[in-house]
């Protein structure tokens, strides 16, 4: 196990984009998801610090502590409600923290500066130093809510890639661009798993918490994000048709129309009840994979 303490540099490297917000008071919700007034608003990251240490003493239950300071560079004041880091998939899979949002409410002027401090813990037991160094990197980049998403800087000009996991409520339009509605979830296996459990109140009294099975679906926020969806979008599907001998036919490839006909109305189909990962690159959505529940 790990007992020693990490320190990642100060990264003073500015990095700009264009960040669209959605205004709470244009959204409405109809007989398919839909999307609010978007708004622009320049925001960078203009430093992020970060160290890694036992939690409250204990070894096997590592802390990942950042601060990160955005800058309002547009000429309008920008309203961030919240931040949230984005983790690797090795990351996600160990962490323990259940809502990595951090509440901010603050409304930035032109020119102004935020600080925005956070932290998560992640399971290191049976981990060495050089097991959690493989972990790397932690934070892919912070999401500034509503749903969009600052790249860390100094990590090159590739596409940006977010992964998500959550159920598919519907399919949408907005001129020529199809829109997912997703309604975000957590997919939690292990200690993180127990802990999900107990938060949402579902362990008996008196009895160590378990989940009923190896995992738990932990569903805090019924907040519907509306994503973009490549017309070359890949979908996997584990348990749409079956085989001969009558079991699931696994990863199977389907087309984004047949995807969208199980989702239409009166569509006979258990398909819209089960969570997806979803691979996002640059905002589009460009594979969905079924996770497969037993």
């Amino acid at each position: 196990m790990f007992t020693g303490r990490l320190r990642l540099v100060k990264i003073a490297l500015c990095l700009l984009l264009v960040v669209a917000a959605v205004a709470a008071a244009g959204c409405q919700r109809s007989d398919g998801p839909s999307v609010g007034t978007i708004h622009e608003l320049s925001l960078a990251i203009h430093g992020v610090v970060s160290s890694i240490g036992a939690a409250d003493g204990d070894p096997n239950t590592q802390r990942f502590s950042y601060t990160v300071t955005l800058e309002n560079q547009g000429p309008e004041a920008a309203h961030v409600r919240a931040v949230e880091p984005l983790l690797s998939q090795q990351m996600g899979y160990a962490r323990l923290t259940l809502d990595l949002a951090v509440p901010v409410n603050r409304t930035l002027a032109p020119g102004a500066w935020l600080t925005v401090e956070g932290a998560f813990t992640f399971d290191a037991e049976g981990r060495t130093k050089e097991d959690i160094l493989a972990l790397e990197p932690f934070v892919t980049g912070f999401r500034v809510i509503s749903e969009q998403v600052l790249p860390m800087p100094g990590q090159g000009e590739g596409p940006l890639v977010e992964r998500a996991f959550g159920f598919v409520t519907g399919f949408s339009r907005e001129g020529e661009t199809l829109l997912l509605g997703l309604d975000e979830a957590q997919w939690l296996t292990g200690k993180a798993a127990a802990q999900g459990t107990l938060a949402d109140g579902r362990c008996p009294e008196g009895v160590p918490c378990e989940p009923p099975n190896p995992f738990y679906i932990r569903n805090p926020d019924p907040a519907i994000r509306m994503v973009a969806v490549s017309p070359d979008v890949e979908i996997i599907l584990q348990t749409y048709s079956h085989t001969a001998l009558g079991t699931f036919q696994h990863d199977e490839a389907v087309s984004l129309d047949v995807f969208q006909a199980l989702f239409a109305p009166g569509a006979e189909s258990h398909l819209p009840r089960v969570p997806y990962h979803l691979e996002i690159r640059d905002g589009l959505v460009v594979r969905i994979e079924e996770q497969y529940v037993p």
